[in-house]
């Protein structure tokens, strides 16, 4: 399915901080700006950067899209995740909790050994508060239903944020 025979140059995009209110489709343009090498793209995002990566998908001609750990579509989206009482609730607890308890994330990001919660917590002490508010009420709102061409979705399993039970069509590794 994926051919090692063509050389490609990887580059990564940097995530900025998003602006007060900005919605996802003006931060993707943004994030757009540091694609510079559009031939043979291929573009592979893991998590809600796969959600994004599906939206950078319609503003180039994309070879190929690779998902990891994400979804493709709203009814891909956990139901927890499309609850009213948890798109009211996340702005006050979700940065609050994530920041203050990072062990309760260990569970949901599969962080079983010493090294992957040492992991876990730098990346959580790392993250911007605003960024963590801004991302979760991003994944809660978003409602994406376009076709699909030339995407590859892998997903482990076991993953405990974006459930395989939803996921249409992945290849499935394990854990």
């Amino acid at each position: 399915m994926f051919s090692t025979t063509k050389h490609y140059q990887l580059h990564h995009v940097n995530w900025e901080k998003p602006a007060k209110d900005e919605s996802l489709e003006h931060y993707v343009l943004k994030l757009s700006k540091q694609i510079k090498h559009t031939e043979n793209l291929v573009l592979i995002g893991v998590s809600f950067c796969g959600m994004v990566t599906l939206a950078l998908n319609e503003l180039f001609s994309v070879k190929k899209t690779i998902l990891i750990s994400s979804i493709k579509n709203e009814k891909e989206k956990p139901a927890i995740l499309a609850s009213g009482w948890i798109k009211k609730l996340y702005p006050i607890f979700v940065p609050y909790f994530i920041k203050t308890f990072p062990s309760l994330c260990y569970w949901h990001f599969g962080a079983q050994t010493k090294e992957e919660k040492q992991l876990l917590r730098k990346l959580i002490r790392k993250a911007n508060g605003y960024y963590l508010k801004w991302s979760v009420g991003k994944i809660l709102e978003w409602e994406y239903n376009k076709p699909l061409h030339n995407v590859y979705h892998i997903h482990g399993n076991a993953d405990r944020i974006f459930t395989i039970n939803n996921i249409n069509d992945p290849i499935i590794i394990k854990g």
